[in-house]
């Protein structure tokens, strides 16, 4: 059994490296893919393996991983894991990059601008939940301070002025069961009301083509 997958792009190595290595050194059993795949073994099959193996996942999120095809790749399947199994998937930021709209739905960790101290404080954080527990169930522990991240998450969001988009589009996110209503709204849709829109996008129908990931695909026309 893998205790945590951590995911990242090629540019965070040494970050996410270090990471592991904090995570490693508490006695968590980490897969990382410079330490675990090794010479002979097929990336995808090992890869797929951890990732169904693992309990938990940490995605580290910086500018880098809009641009790297093979962390998209693993974050389209942690967070079907997440979605599917139960699995924690936990994003952590490292860079000025906003958090894609999957992982948005995850309270995050923020490792920006953090000093050593702070650093080692969350990683121990990450440590106690990866293994279950909370600050009140740690020995001596009164429970730990609500932080930032977790009232951004809890919290509406403060209301925000309307303001003309830069491309519009129009997204259909419906159930599986409800499969046939949706491709009939969206073909109602198209035909009626989305000529200001351009398109309009229904995922689970004539939207998903084969060969992209369908969630990189979703969060590229949410974003556009």
């Amino acid at each position: 059994m893998i205790d945590v997958f951590v995911s990242y792009a090629h540019e965070d190595g040494t970050w996410a490296r270090s990471l592991a290595g904090g995570l490693s050194r508490r006695g968590l059993r980490v897969f990382f893919d410079e330490w675990d795949i090794l010479p002979g073994d097929v990336i995808v099959h090992r890869t797929d393996a951890a990732i169904s193996e693992a309990a938990c996942a940490i995605m580290v999120v910086s500018p880098a991983l809009a641009t790297s095809p093979r962390a998209l790749e693993e974050y389209a399947a942690l967070a079907t894991a997440g979605a599917t199994r139960n699995l924690r998937f936990i994003p952590v930021l490292i860079g000025e990059a906003a958090l894609p709209p999957f992982a948005a739905n995850r309270v995050w960790r923020d490792f920006r601008h953090v000093d050593e101290r702070e650093y080692e404080a969350k990683v121990e954080e990450l440590f106690t939940v990866i293994l279950g527990r909370t600050g009140r169930e740690t020995p001596g522990g009164d429970g730990t301070p609500v932080r930032e991240e977790n009232l951004a998450a809890a919290l509406p969001s403060p209301a925000r002025p309307l303001t003309e988009p830069d491309r519009r589009a129009l997204v259909i996110c419906h159930a599986a069961a409800d499969a046939a209503y949706g491709l009939a709204l969206a073909d109602q849709l198209s035909r009626e009301v989305t000529a200001p829109f351009g398109r309009c996008w229904r995922p689970w129908g004539w939207g998903a083509l084969p060969g992209p990931a369908l969630r990189r695909r979703m969060s590229a026309d949410v974003v556009a």
